[in-house]
């Protein structure tokens, strides 16, 4: 294995780069809703996005009794308690971040905080929608920042277009990392919509779930602003080749690499 993918392995294990991707996915949906959000808000909310995932796997790897199967929940108990400790002076720092940024931002952050800490707790009696309240927390939380900053305009329906092939995006990622870890949470003893509905299945509303946002790409691609709907439509392009081939892309998680990525995507529009 190069240094250069031992490194993205790494920062994959850690969760980084889905927070860069979520920093990232914040500025591009920003340019969709044609707002610039403040710079402490953005960083507020990498460290959030990352406080999240790193609070989660805590919670799983203490969950798991034997050693963990999969790379992350290994490296989590391995280091669990040095993790626990960079979590929490994360939240010492997210909450003095929190002093500096607009009062309209924090409120609108406490109001979402509440449905994350019960996803979070509760996510294992979420069975059947877990993937789903997961990927709707995650769109309500990179497009709070562009949302909150555009200055009390109204939401127009292309734009909302947006958001829903974005959802749909996000969806499909985590429903297709419960297509994978099949295997290893029914091991674990972990829940997810592929543990409780089969393979068959999963695998049907990720087909679904890819298609609609195919489809609703290509309208935003005719009938709204070319780029950003492109860039959407690579992301779908890139879960629709994970789930063409399972086999290969679920050797050494290579389908966790390459899905966390996706969302660094629209780097590409956001430099445009």
């Amino acid at each position: 294995m190069s240094y250069a993918l031992k490194t993205y392995r790494l920062l994959n294990s850690l969760s980084i780069d889905v927070a860069a991707g979520a920093v990232i996915c914040a500025l591009f949906l920003a340019d969709v809703l044609r707002s610039s959000p403040g710079v402490p808000a953005l960083i507020m909310l990498g460290l959030t996005v990352w406080i999240i995932y790193s609070a989660d796997h805590l919670l799983d790897a203490r969950r798991i009794e034997k050693e963990a199967v999969t790379h992350r929940h290994s490296f989590y108990q391995r280091h669990f308690k040095v993790m626990v400790t960079i979590t929490a002076v994360a939240v010492i720092a997210d909450g003095l971040l929190a002093l500096k940024i607009r009062p309209a931002v924090f409120q609108a952050g406490l109001i979402l905080a509440a449905p994350v800490a019960i996803y979070l707790i509760a996510q294992r009696f979420f069975i059947s929608i877990k993937e789903l309240l997961g990927a709707i927390l995650y769109t309500a939380g990179v497009g709070l920042p562009a949302y909150i900053f555009m200055g009390g305009r109204p939401l127009t329906v292309n734009q909302g277009i947006f958001i829903i092939a974005f959802f749909l995006v996000a969806w499909s990622n985590l429903l297709l990392f419960s297509y994978f870890d099949y295997e290893s949470d029914m091991e674990n003893a972990q829940t997810s919509f592929a543990t409780r509905w089969g393979l068959r299945v999963t695998h049907h509303v990720i087909v679904a779930a890819l298609m609609t946002g195919f489809g609703v790409c290509a309208y935003l691609m005719i009938a709204d602003r070319f780029l950003p709907s492109l860039v959407l439509l690579v992301m779908n392009a890139v879960l629709l080749i994970l789930m063409r081939y399972p086999q290969y892309f679920s050797e050494s998680d290579r389908f966790r690499l390459l899905g966390d990525s996706i969302f660094l995507i629209p780097l590409v529009a956001v430099l445009a």
